[in-house]
């Protein structure tokens, strides 16, 4: 984050400028959905916020479809996939998407 930039701003600007994938929050609000703190490199205590984010362009659309977006490559990937390409947290934070899936499905 920027000096002065809330969370659920930084998350759009660094979505853009990580991946080039156009996304929005939910109509609803900002939803974040996991917490992850943990040690920084220089032992100063690190929080990765997730939120979950609609795309409006610049992302794969469907299952196997693969697209290159300047240094990042974006794929969709099945649950079978998710364990071998994720660590711990990020499988933590999916599984809260899925507990919270009926409330966010409607927007």
């Amino acid at each position: 984050m920027e000096v002065g930039e809330r969370p659920e701003d930084a998350v759009l600007r660094e979505t853009s400028e990580e991946t080039g994938v156009d996304a929005f929050h939910p109509a609803s609000g900002p939803l974040l959905v996991h917490v992850d703190e943990h040690v920084g490199p220089d032992a100063h205590v690190h929080l990765d916020l997730r939120y979950l984010l609609h795309a409006r362009a610049g992302g794969p659309h469907a299952p196997g479809e693969a697209v290159e977006n300047g240094a990042a490559v974006l794929r969709w990937v099945v649950d079978d996939e998710l364990e071998a390409l994720t660590d711990i947290s990020l499988r933590r934070a999916v599984a809260g998407l899925r507990a919270r899936e009926a409330a966010w499905r409607t927007d």
